[in-house]
């Protein structure tokens, strides 16, 4: 008998981006391992995944996402979804499950399940809540520390976010850091697609990533200007991402210098990853992430990089990238100099991407998370995953003082003893 597992796939609506990434892949390995009778939701309880593509069924969903992805802040699932549950429950199928696995840092209400996994990518609204939308803020310090505490287990997509988790009072045994993957069949040397209609220059710096204050785009925008007037024609500056939120200076910049730089907009995968085979180099100065998709999917496409000395970064980047300081337009400039000049050192860094890439997969990914689930369902103890081709745990930065507010609202012993043995999880008694 299979063990039924929900996963929560509201991510996969709309423009696909980090969080979306992890969630397809992740959930496609549960959907295709056979012990597991995998549910998924995203505004339907379904069998099968939303498509990349545009199905008439997709593209109705996807316009509702913004009153979808509202659903997590509410403290229940909403009217619509427990209709759907009992419809679910009308055409017989289970409506609780073994494992509810919810890749997107916050629990929804009203899901009865044995056991709950919880996905933190990084604690950004915490440490640097001026970098978000404040409804997004407060909705995080509203739920968040009530989603840690219902969640049996919590997984981490890096040590140095794990490592971080401490400052928050979370007990390490109840956290597994799980590195994410790319797609080989996507992202490699040869990926092509047809990018006539982006108006390319013959090379570039280019950056991928959604345009929000935590990407840093401003001071890769001074880097750039500081490498003068020829090297910075030769080789403009590449925009792809999605608009994403405060950054209404950074785009009158970025659109205000069309000889020198460019800006795409959202760029879908297969796009994204001929850009990465087209570019000179890939410069991804964030001031915080959680993994830093974009580097190694570069490296995967033979790609040189450049990134900040963040902890996920460097962790995820291991010896084949520069890294320079992300408040450093000096140093950013130089770093860009280097690589820009000298095709020698281009090639032994796109070399060493190559190999760090391969360290990494979503399969790899997948099959950890499949072990955990595993573990959890048979009420096993857990053995932590620890790959060991991956660089040692880097400690944390100075958590942001707005910690504070998770230990305050949640005690570090409720956080280090939470899970299971408080009770039913996801149960519409659990509302206020």
């Amino acid at each position: 008998m299979p063990y039924t597992l929900l996963v929560n796939t509201l991510p996969l609506l709309g423009e696909e981006t980090g969080v979306g990434t992890y969630t397809r892949n992740i959930a496609q390995a549960l959907r295709e391992d056979s012990r597991f009778d995998a549910t998924f939701y995203y505004g339907v309880f379904a069998k099968d995944l939303p498509s990349r593509g545009s199905s008439p069924r997709d593209r109705a969903l996807s316009a509702l996402k913004d009153q979808i992805k509202k659903i997590p802040i509410l403290r229940t699932l909403g009217k619509k979804t427990l209709v759907a549950l009992r419809r679910l429950r009308a055409l017989g199928r289970k409506t609780h499950f073994t494992c509810y696995f919810e890749p997107n840092f916050l629990l929804l209400n009203d899901i009865s399940a044995e056991k709950t996994v919880l996905t933190v990518h990084d604690f950004s609204c915490f440490r640097y809540p001026h970098w978000h939308p404040k409804e997004r803020v407060d909705c995080m310090e509203r739920y968040f520390p009530e989603s840690l505490r219902r969640a049996d287990h919590i997984v981490t997509v890096s040590e140095a976010i794990r490592a971080e988790a401490a400052n928050y009072g979370i007990a390490q045994e109840r956290i597994t850091a799980i590195p994410n993957g790319y797609d080989p069949t996507i992202f490699h040397e040869g990926a092509r697609a047809d990018l006539s209609g982006y108006g390319l220059p013959d090379t570039f710096v280019l950056f991928a990533g959604t345009l929000e204050p935590r990407k840093n785009l401003a001071t890769l925008l001074a880097a750039h200007r500081a490498l003068g007037g020829a090297l910075r024609k030769r080789y403009p500056l590449v925009v792809a991402g999605g608009y994403g939120w405060k950054n209404a200076d950074l785009l009158a910049q970025l659109t205000g210098e069309p000889d020198c730089v460019k800006l795409l907009g959202y760029v879908p995968t297969q796009d994204l990853a001929a850009l990465y085979t087209r570019a000179t180099v890939l410069c991804y100065p964030s001031w915080y992430e959680g993994f830093g998709l974009p580097i190694i999917e570069a490296m995967a496409c033979a790609c040189p990089v450049i990134t900040s000395k963040d902890p996920a970064l460097v962790e995820t980047g291991g010896d084949a990238a520069l890294y320079v300081a992300p408040d450093d337009v000096e140093g950013m400039a130089r770093a860009l100099r280097e690589l820009l000049e000298n095709p020698e050192q281009r090639a032994i860094l796109s070399e060493k991407g190559l190999l760090r890439a391969q360290t990494f997969s979503w399969q790899k990914s997948a099959q950890a998370h499949i072990n955990l689930f595993l573990t959890l369902c048979t009420h096993k103890p857990w053995v932590p995953y620890r790959p060991s081709q991956l660089s040692p745990v880097f400690s944390p930065l100075p958590a942001h003082s707005a910690g504070k507010i998770l230990r305050s609202v949640l005690p570090a012993r409720s956080l280090a003893h939470a899970g299971s043995s408080s009770g039913p999880l996801c149960s519409s008694s659990s509302t206020s």
